[in-house]
């Protein structure tokens, strides 16, 4: 979403210095000159698929006028908006996802985020899994010229959150009472939601499961086979979704597989994740002294960051177990000290790689034995 521009909206005179009071109540209507930016459609064609796919998607009139008023403000339909935002981290797309939201986003849809479509899909499946108070409110508001109003008003406070949103809020869902619901409250899908034709499940209530969650790296690229099993534990057919991979899937790290739904019986999306884990180690030696042992071990220098070496005083590792992290994958050994004397200690070793920050660790070598001095 988009965060507060303040600073290059002032530059551009999108903002305007307002007092204090002007911003104060959230009852008051805002000018335009108080928003984050608004923006003119420059691409209107792409106002009918928005609302057509967000009213096939189970949207009342009320609750689509909302959200397309505030796309309106965050990216005027482009799903190629890219801005860079007061964090230095661009902001992307028609709802302006930014940071680890703008990460996921290409996780999810690595094929076709940049797309409209894709940018939907994902959008719906955000909602259904991150926000699911923002979209069972969506889904309820009365379809009438105050229900767009709640709607804009709701998705922008809690959705968008941007700089001044008690005002922007306001605006917003002004926007969609008085500019989108007059022109959308009789579109001629006005009675999707009544028709006789079942409703369409949402794959957000499936599961989705992988041949396989957890493999080593081999640096080839995984592609585990994908099942969809219903709320009643049934297979769903393959013709029902899509399946789109993640690109990098050969690296160790977590990756996702986004399942999109197709056809007339399912909506929204599903994802799965499976773990791609570097290349485990073993020990070669075990060298024992007075209270103390060095542990020696293979090197592995690919997708490898260090190696964690933990030792017990029992072989399940259970009793006065500890750790000791290597932070380079060219280190083979490590002298522990401080140890009891005349002990058995049990040792075991992985490797690891940092990935987002975080370490993802291969599988533990097995476990050997070194009794100290």
């Amino acid at each position: 979403m988009r965060l507060k521009r303040v600073f290059a909206l002032l530059l551009t005179g999108a903002i305007m210095v307002q007092s204090g009071a002007a911003l104060a109540a959230e009852s008051q209507t805002p000018t335009a000159a108080q928003t984050v930016t608004v923006r003119t459609s420059s691409t209107s064609g792409n106002k009918a698929t928005v609302y057509q796919f967000l009213r096939k998607a189970g949207f009342n009139n009320a609750a689509v006028c909302g959200i397309m008023a505030n796309i309106q403000c965050e990216s005027s339909f482009n799903p190629g908006d890219k801005v860079l935002d007061t964090n230095n981290l661009y902001s992307y797309g028609i709802c302006q996802w930014n940071g680890s939201r703008f990460t996921r986003l290409k996780q999810c849809r690595p094929t076709d985020y940049h797309t409209l479509n894709g940018q939907l899909n994902y959008l719906v499946y955000e909602l259904e899994r991150y926000y699911p108070r923002v979209y069972n409110y969506l889904r309820s508001v009365p379809n009438t010229a105050e229900g767009a109003y709640q709607a804009g008003h709701y998705w922008c406070y809690y959705f968008e959150i941007p700089a001044n949103r008690a005002a922007v809020s306001v605006y917003r869902g002004n926007l969609a009472k008085n500019t989108y619901w007059p022109q959308y409250k009789s579109n001629g899908m006005v009675d999707i939601a009544d028709e006789d034709s079942p409703a369409k499940i949402s794959l957000s209530t499936c599961k989705v499961q992988l041949s396989t969650s957890t493999y080593t790296y081999s640096g080839k690229n995984k592609n585990p086979k994908v099942t969809v099993k219903d709320s009643a534990g049934k297979k769903v057919p393959a013709g029902n979704y899509t399946v789109s991979y993640p690109t990098g899937r050969k690296s160790v790290g977590v990756h996702t597989v986004m399942v999109t739904a197709k056809g007339d019986k399912y909506t929204g999306s599903q994802t799965a994740q499976f773990t791609i884990r570097p290349n485990a180690t073993s020990i070669r030696k075990l060298l024992p002294s007075a209270r103390a042992f060095r542990i020696q071990w293979s090197k592995k220098t690919m997708q490898t960051s260090g190696y964690h070496v933990q030792y017990a005083l029992d072989q399940n590792f259970a009793t006065g177990r500890s750790n000791k992290i290597i932070k380079s994958a060219n280190t083979t050994s490590v002298k522990i000290s401080g140890l009891q004397r005349k002990t058995t200690y049990y040792v075991r070793v992985r490797t690891f790689k940092f990935v987002d920050g975080e370490r993802c660790f291969s599988a533990w070598s097995a476990a050997k034995p070194v009794v100290t001095k």
